[in-house]
């Protein structure tokens, strides 16, 4: 087989198996007595190990009276009475008046749904082979069309109105459209259908999702579909379709892959015709167009769709499958509207209106036919990363962007062997970091360790396994702790905030934060400087002692000293004074003002100071004179 490739964002494909060699008759299936003959339930028996098929048919090929409801064992159709040993006709009337619409395993019997074509009458009954009975257990006034269980508990639905038991004189009780057996008795399901009909049921999310022909349930705006939780009615996003519009209805639901399903005619959203799905309540087209899907199952992973004139495949093609990426054709199959699906010992069987397999020269099925999974293209689904910059060989073809790709290649049953590629184009990370260190320290940047300030990079591998890119910028605080010593003074540099102590008692100096400090008595001393997280200690320095200092300039005259409310100053030429205590804070600022005459004393009020010693810085012409002052 040639090998192509298709970029898919939504890709519909379909495949054409020669002739009929995939469909099979079941052993001539059921004579066509009538052009409204056909199939409509299929249902597998589990516990017996045989396929039950029910419909509008009166007899088997091999001239076996059936009377619309026969099973196949795997190797011939059986009418019930042949292993229960009576003969009966199914239903309310003759076998001719009326048909079975649904089959349903129920526990150890099989649940028949059913509607009367004569007669205003349809209803369910319970199939048990162990007894050999089929037992009424309901009347409805109108056709049943759907079964599910749901919490342990058989759900019938339809086109009715009312339900009684069975049995001459019971009263009809209201039951519009949906009842739920209790062991004993049908009941209501909360209000019931406002008008119109239930076609499908099935279970999605622990809730039992109905879907045909209405506007509400229980007073619930619910447009064609809705759902119950076993208490409570509620609507599925906007519902599906146009309301009052006939050709607009749901005929098939199903759960796959974490999404609901619903089949039906003319329910036309976005590219999507006639198969929708929801997930969370927003309803979107599945992008083909089908004319009408009547049964949708779920069978090993893959979602089967049958109906009249689905345009997958081949022409007249009823049935395909979907894989949650694409959609297939099954080769030439059913003549004709496909109207139930089901699997049955591996296989996949399909009953509706098709008494042919296609294509020329036509296989007679008589309304059911089989077929055989093992021609099924095989799909192997792959996801595949690479980064940037790189290319992927994808069987010889090389790609370097993201989306789905489709490769077919041939398996060794002689299958189509399709390989989805999912291809992700991850991308580089970038990453930058600022630290800060202290003069001295270091920083461990992914092993490297780094002591100078500046700009650094680094490569490692993110999530995806591609480059992750790493700045670092790395700021390293200096300090640069300095002391110095001059007369009675103390000044400490450095980049930061100043806290005197005392090296010999280690303890911290209150109020003194300044750069410089004049101590009140002899010691060592030193500053701690700090910077964010930084810090660093100057060394500790000897202070003889203010008193063994000289008192004053001889140039300059403090008096009297000590002082009590004022003090006098003698300078040449005095142009400020300063008054700060021993912790270097300013106290007292006198200044001369612009133009004033040449002074050479000046007096100062003192009397507001606190008792202490004071330290006298007075500017002249010729600088700076420092002095000592005692406040009594």
């Amino acid at each position: 087989m040639k090998k192509t490739i298709l970029f898919i964002s939504f890709l519909i494909l379909f495949f054409v198996e020669g002739f009929s060699q995939s469909w099979y008759p079941l052993n001539g299936g059921f004579e066509s007595g009538s052009q409204s003959d056909r199939v409509n339930a299929l249902c597998n028996d589990t516990i017996h190990n045989i396929l039950w098929a029910g419909g509008r048919f009166t007899e088997t090929t091999t001239g076996d009276t059936v009377n619309n409801i026969a099973y196949w064992d795997g190797y011939a159709w059986n009418p019930f009475y042949r292993h229960a040993g009576i003969t009966f006709a199914i239903g309310y009337g003759t076998s001719s008046s009326t048909e079975i619409t649904s089959l349903l395993q129920f526990d150890s019997m099989v649940a028949i749904g059913t509607k009367a074509l004569m007669v205003s009458s349809g209803g369910v009954s319970m199939l048990n082979m162990e007894d050999s009975l089929i037992t009424a257990i309901g009347t409805f006034n109108d056709e049943v069309n759907a079964l599910c269980i749901y919490h342990d508990t058989l759900y019938a639905a339809g086109a009715f109105s009312a339900y009684k038991q069975p049995g001459i004189g019971n009263p009809w009780i209201p039951m519009n459209g949906i009842a739920k057996w209790n062991g004993a008795d049908f009941v209501p399901v909360g209000g019931g259908l406002g008008g119109g009909y239930i076609d499908a049921m099935c279970v999605h999310n622990d809730k039992l999702v109905v879907g045909g022909f209405f506007e509400n349930i229980d007073g619930i705006y619910c447009k064609n579909i809705g759902q119950w939780d076993g208490t409570l009615w509620t609507a599925i996003g906007t519902g599906i379709g146009t309301m009052g519009n006939f050709s607009d209805y749901i005929k098939s639901l199903a759960s796959y892959h974490g999404k609901l399903y619903a089949g039906g005619g003319d329910i036309t959203i976005s590219s999507g015709t006639n198969l929708l799905w929801s997930q969370g309540g927003t309803w979107t087209g599945v992008n083909s167009y089908f004319a009408e899907v009547n049964a949708l199952h779920v069978f090993n992973e893959l979602l089967y769709i049958g109906g009249p004139c689905l345009v997958l495949g081949p022409p007249d093609n009823e049935i395909n499958y979907y894989n949650d990426t694409s959609f297939f054709g099954m080769g030439y199959g059913p003549s004709n509207d496909v109207r139930t699906i089901t699997n049955y010992n591996g296989n996949v069987y399909a009953g509706g209106i098709f008494p042919f397999i296609d294509p020329f020269p036509f296989i007679y099925t008589g309304f059911v036919a089989r077929y055989d999974p093992t021609l099924l293209p095989v799909t192997n689904n792959i996801s595949i990363g690479i980064c940037t910059g790189e290319v992927y060989d994808f069987n010889g073809i090389l790609l370097d962007s993201s989306g789905e790709y489709l490769d077919t290649l041939t398996a060794t049953n002689g299958a189509d062997s399709i390989v989805v590629l999912t291809l992700t184009i991850n991308q580089q990370s970038f990453s930058s970091i600022t630290q800060s260190i202290c003069d001295g320290d270091n920083y461990n940047f992914n092993g490297n360790i780094i002591t100078s300030a500046g700009t650094y990079y680094d490569t490692l591998s993110n999530a995806s396994n591609c480059d992750s890119l790493i700045t670092l910028v790395l700021n390293v605080t200096s300090i640069n702790a300095a002391i110095s010593i001059s007369n009675d003074t103390l000044t400490a540099s450095g980049n930061g905030n100043m806290q005197w102590f005392d090296c010999n008692t280690n303890q911290q100096i209150s109020g003194a934060t300044n750069n410089t400090y004049i101590p009140s008595t002899s010691g060592n001393y030193a500053t701690i400087i700090t910077n964010g997280n930084c810090s660093d200690t100057t060394e500790c320095v000897n202070y003889t002692g203010i008193n063994q200092l000289q008192i004053e300039d001889y140039r300059l005259q403090i008096y009297p000293n000590p002082a009590n409310e004022t003090v006098n100053i003698t300078a040449e030429n005095i142009q400020k004074v300063i008054v700060s205590n021993l912790l270097g804070m300013q106290m007292l600022k006198l200044q001369r003002s612009a133009g004033a005459n040449t002074r050479n004393d000046m007096t100062i009020d003192i009397s507001k100071l606190p008792q202490g010693i004071y330290l006298l810085r007075v500017q002249t012409n010729d600088g700076w004179r420092v002095g000592k002052m005692v406040k009594e």
